[in-house]
């Protein structure tokens, strides 16, 4: 476990020390951290653009859709049979396996990690407990989509988005969603928690926030489909110095000066 957690700080370091050599001060980097019980699947989405990484070390400008580069050797290896996984939702998976480049199957070898979806890692042991998954990358505020909303089913998807985000602000009205009573309006769900529906007029139920990292799905109760477009509403705003304790999502910008020195 202590060999996992090195990894990703030296993943961390490595994105810092290539942002900052690469671009300036203007690129944020940020990381989110997702807790996987033992033998269950977890659900999570990706907030970030990630860099294929060769070496251990992030290429800045080459984006990547692998878990290879995304996920990197976090989790348990095994054979095909024993390895976690990572599963994109109503698509195709990767083993964790021993070998580099540490990830196995289509999920893998076609790219397929991609921004939008919706995902969950299958933690297949019982030792240990629990594993975190810590997902570093380059903050991305730019629109995306379309995805496609089928009719009368659910749909997962997750924002590209390091930001806390209100539903209201989340261009679901303007892309397609209905909405109308409790028992007939569209609903953003976040996967094992709280949802939402529009009334018409306004916003009701008790998801209030997306968040990152998280997954969701749109259940599209009505027989027409539409795509979704996220609008992200503009650029991340500064990050604090210090980013709060480790059961929140951070934003970081690691070559910027601490507040002590400015």
């Amino acid at each position: 476990m202590l060999k996992k957690v090195a990894f990703v700080l030296a993943l961390m370091l490595c994105v810092s020390l290539a942002l900052a050599l690469e671009s300036g001060p203007s690129n944020t980097v940020g990381f989110t951290k997702t807790s996987c019980p033992a033998n269950a699947y977890t659900p999570f989405g990706l907030a970030f653009t990630f860099w294929n990484v060769v070496g251990g070390v992030p290429q800045y400008g080459t984006v990547s859709n692998q878990p290879s580069s995304v996920v990197g050797q976090q989790l348990t290896p095994g054979a095909i049979g024993t390895g976690d996984r990572i599963w994109r939702q109503g698509g195709s998976w990767a083993y964790r396996q021993v070998a580099s480049p540490y990830w196995n199957g289509t999920l893998q070898s076609n790219s397929e990690m991609v921004i939008g979806r919706a995902y969950w890692v299958w933690n297949r042991h019982a030792t240990p407990a629990s594993q975190d998954i810590v997902l570093a990358g380059q903050v991305d505020t730019a629109n995306f989509g379309p995805i496609a909303i089928a009719a009368n089913s659910y749909t997962p998807l997750s924002f590209r988005d390091a930001r806390v985000r209100d539903r209201s602000k989340l261009n679901l009205i303007t892309s397609g969603f209905t909405g109308g009573g409790i028992g007939t309006s569209d609903r953003l769900w976040e996967q094992g928690g709280s949802w939402c529906y529009y009334t018409g007029a306004a916003w009701a139920g008790t998801l209030v926030n997306a968040t990152p990292a998280k997954a969701y799905w749109i259940w599209n109760r009505h027989t027409t489909g539409w795509n979704y477009n996220y609008v992200s509403g503009g650029a991340v705003s500064r990050p604090p110095d210090r980013p709060g304790d480790n059961s929140i999502d951070r934003i970081s910008r690691p070559n910027r000066p601490s507040g002590a020195a400015r």
